[in-house]
């Protein structure tokens, strides 16, 4: 729930430079061009990379670091260009982790309230 500062949905905002690696902070959204005011930190990790995808992604041409990140840090390929990735956790991915590995009720909602209690924004060159 909630609405962005825009106060409607708001256009995908997708760029190459940035792709939802594992710690890749993304826009949640329903569909297309329907961004609005959640979020959500990519997981998947190393252990999940699927080959397959890598021979897509040589297939297509794609550059030699987008292959390289994937197979070195894992991430969700099969939502590059569906949801746009706005940051990276560089620290804390065990808090990623842990949030990841907490009981979930009947709906897959965590069972338990999550709370991140503090975060902090860095830009780096």
């Amino acid at each position: 729930g909630g609405e962005s500062i825009y106060e409607g949905p708001f256009a995908d905002e997708f760029t190459i430079e940035y792709l939802p690696y594992r710690g890749a902070l993304c826009m949640a959204n329903s569909g297309a061009n329907t961004n609005g005011s959640q979020f959500f930190v990519v997981q998947s990790g190393t252990d999940q990379v699927i080959d397959e995808y890598v021979t897509q992604f040589e297939d297509a041409e794609l550059p030699q670091g987008i292959i390289d990140n994937y197979k070195t840090y894992g991430g969700t390929p099969w939502l590059f260009y569906v949801h746009t990735t706005f940051g990276q956790v560089y620290e804390g991915m065990d808090v990623v982790d842990a949030i990841a590995a907490v009981a979930v009720d009947d709906n897959a909602m965590p069972a338990e309230p999550v709370i991140i209690e503090s975060a902090e924004v860095i830009t780096y060159d």
